[in-house]
This record gives C-alpha cells, sequence and structure tokens, in this order.
C-alpha cells in the first residue's frame, strides 16, 4: 500500500485498459510521466504533515521536530533514542520534503524540458523512471522509518528502482536509435 505497489499494479491495469481500447501505450505514459511527480509532490507534502516517511536524526538547520505521541516519537522511544515518554523527539530530516522538491523538479523536467524535445512517443515515461528511481533511491539513505530493509541497508524502494532505472535507460536507449 505504498507508492510503488500502486505504481505498478497502474501499470498493469493500464497495460490491460489501453490493449482493450486499442490505444497506445506509450503515449498515454508520456501524459502520465508529468502527472504522476506533480501528484506525488502533494503526496509528500500530506506524508511531511501526517509525519510519516520521516528522515534519520539530524543536528543540521534542516531538522524538523514533529510532535511527541506521532511517529517519530514512537519510533524513537522504542529505539531507546527518547529517555522517556515526556521526552519531546529528536529533529529529523525532512525527507517528506526533499522528495517532494525532487517530484517538482522531475515534474518540470518532463513537462517543460522532455515534452518539447520528445522524438518518439514514451521518451517522457521513460525519463520519469530514471529520474524517479535515482531521487527515489538517494532520499531513502536518510530515512529512518519502517519500510522494510533488506540485508540491513537496501529498502524495498530501493529494491524496486533498481530495475526501473534500468528499464527507463533502456527504454529511452531503444525509443531514440528507433526514432
Amino acid at each position: 500500500l505504498t507508492y510503488y505497489g500502486g505504481f505498478l499494479t497502474a501499470v498493469g491495469f493500464a497495460l490491460w485498459y489501453l490493449r482493450r481500447h486499442r490505444l497506445p501505450f506509450f503515449r498515454v505514459a508520456d501524459l502520465a510521466a508529468y502527472g504522476i511527480p506533480l501528484g506525488l509532490f502533494w503526496g509528500r507534502i500530506g506524508c511531511f504533515f501526517n509525519g510519516c516517511c520521516f528522515g534519520k536524526i539530524t543536528l543540521g538547520k534542516l531538522g524538523v521536530v514533529f510532535l511527541r505521541g506521532g511517529a517519530v516519537w514512537r519510533h524513537q522511544l522504542e529505539a531507546g533514542l527518547v529517555a522517556s515518554s515526556a521526552a519531546a523527539p529528536h529533529p529529523v530530516h525532512p525527507t517528506q520534503l526533499y522528495l517532494a522538491g525532487l517530484d517538482l523538479l522531475i515534474f518540470v523536467f518532463c513537462y517543460f524540458v522532455a515534452r518539447p524535445r520528445k522524438r518518439a512517443d514514451g521518451e517522457v515515461f521513460a525519463w520519469f523512471l530514471v529520474l524517479y528511481a535515482v531521487a527515489r533511491s538517494l532520499i531513502e539513505l536518510w530515512r529512518d522509518d519502517d519500510r522494510g530493509l533488506l540485508l540491513g541497508a537496501i529498502s524495498t524502494s530501493q529494491l524496486i528502482s533498481a530495475p526501473l532505472l534500468v528499464l527507463g535507460v533502456v527504454l529511452l536507449w531503444r525509443l531514440r536509435r528507433r526514432a
């Protein structure tokens, strides 16, 4: 029930729907390629207000202190980082805002740079795949919420980002070569 789960399910449904109605997949995918990061921008703002998807403790100027009783406080209390239930949580990286900013940049790139310069349908979607996979993998380095770590260091999102990054690069290469 996270973004990548929804994205993969939506792509599967879109493949079925577009094939059934004989619509061009890559043309429709290009339309979604700048709509998705714009929606993700607003979704990450919601994550910030909700206090989920938070980052690791930081002493930097960008650190944000969430309310006592919230997800950050519970996480830090369970980890023994907060001395008592009366103590406030430590400041954390606002990874939700970091990713929101990157999502907005991906939207701007896909809409104002990739879309007008595309040579073939599917290029904007491929750029979205590449840029989002890189952005998400980088932000995961600063996240501290429970998100399913594998081998103690790789998150589920990073694991899913790797093949999507490869798919995006291969798509860009093939589409440009064909054009």
